[in-house]
């Protein structure tokens, strides 16, 4: 992969995320209502985000290889790479978010190595330092 600036914006302070499954009392209509949280490096608590939007119409998800995770990933990948500044090259999100280039060039193999496998019918966490060694790998062409 082109570096694209890609190991310089890579953003050593992100938390790790929290992901939950559907609650059982969650609207079927609104898909599978997965949560995703960042937790608090210094008081261990999960706090919640304002989710991006991409590819998916019905929201964030985990464990196949679908929009749901692909909405995931991006997520996950604008939180390790710093948002470029406006005189930056960047991507705009069908939301509007602006975000790395690397962040649309990397969501599809990290939907499908590290979110589709997770099971989707239990809580995980997905370490920081996992997601920053993934990243380097795909930059550096290890991965």
């Amino acid at each position: 992969m082109q570096d694209l600036g890609t190991l310089e914006a890579l953003d050593l302070s992100a938390p790790d995320v929290l992901l939950t499954p559907p609650r059982p009392d969650a609207d079927p209509a609104l898909h599978m209502a997965t949560r995703m949280f960042l937790q608090d490096p210094v008081t261990m608590e999960p706090r919640t985000l304002k989710l991006r939007r991409h590819v998916s119409p019905t929201g964030i998800n985990y464990g196949y290889a679908g929009t749901g995770p692909g909405d995931l990933a991006i997520n996950v990948l604008a939180l390790h790479l710093h948002a470029p500044r406006k005189d930056e090259d960047h991507d705009t999100l069908r939301d509007g978010t602006r975000v790395h280039p690397a962040v649309l060039l990397l969501y599809r193999r990290l939907r499908q190595d590290l979110i589709a496998p997770l099971g989707n019918d239990t809580d995980h966490v997905l370490s920081a330092e996992r997601v920053r060694d993934w990243i380097r790998a795909q930059v550096l062409g290890a991965g």
